[in-house]
């Protein structure tokens, strides 16, 4: 049993009660008493609890993988370290490593949609690139691999989409049995 020296006799109590020690660092002198955090926390405050702090990072960095991060937001907290996925993939694994995705629509949706296009990534594993697609609108049909697609007009739109690309717009033919025919910009329609 340790017996306590100082005025780490009258106030260990402060400190154990918060799981920290108690230090007397001059018997001689009042008032310079602390309380320490115990390892691996650190901290120390003087006739006081200390705020312990614990960056679990140091602990636990290597469970995220490569290409991750890890990340503790509060290190007066435990428990609440993550593992956060580098750009431009995304992706957070709570105490875990992350499973990051690389949705590449992201980076190249303007292409599609500057054509008049969805764009489609059907594999978004980070290890899996290049396979995004830009898609013809229905009735169109067509596909482009990590490029504009060329569209197959059907209906109005076959005889008359070049008047509605002209002016920036796609055309949409949604009934090709009836006079159906609009070209679209963003937010817009022009009927024929």
């Amino acid at each position: 049993t340790c017996t306590q020296v100082g005025e780490c006799a009258a106030n260990s109590m402060t400190c154990t009660a918060a799981g920290q020690s108690c230090d007397d660092p001059n018997t001689m002198m009042t008032g310079d008493w602390t309380c320490n955090c115990v390892a691996p926390s650190t901290g120390s405050a003087t006739a006081m609890v200390a705020t312990c702090v614990l960056d679990e990072c140091v602990a636990n960095g290597t469970t995220c993988l490569m290409g991750q991060t890890c990340n503790d937001p509060d290190q007066t907290v435990t428990g609440d370290w993550t593992c956060e996925c580098n750009a431009p993939t995304t992706g957070s694994g709570s105490q875990m490593a992350a499973t990051c995705v690389l949705d590449e629509c992201v980076a190249n949706v303007m292409t599609c949609t500057a054509a008049g296009q969805t764009c489609n990534d059907p594999n978004t594993s980070p290890a899996t690139t290049g396979d995004w697609t830009c898609d013809c609108v229905a009735p169109s049909t067509g596909s482009g691999t990590a490029m504009a697609a060329t569209c197959t007009q059907v209906g109005e739109c076959a005889a008359n989409s070049m008047t509605c690309t002209a002016a920036g717009q796609s055309c949409d033919d949604p009934n090709t049995m009836a006079n159906a025919m609009t070209c679209t910009a963003a937010g817009q329609s022009c009927d024929d």
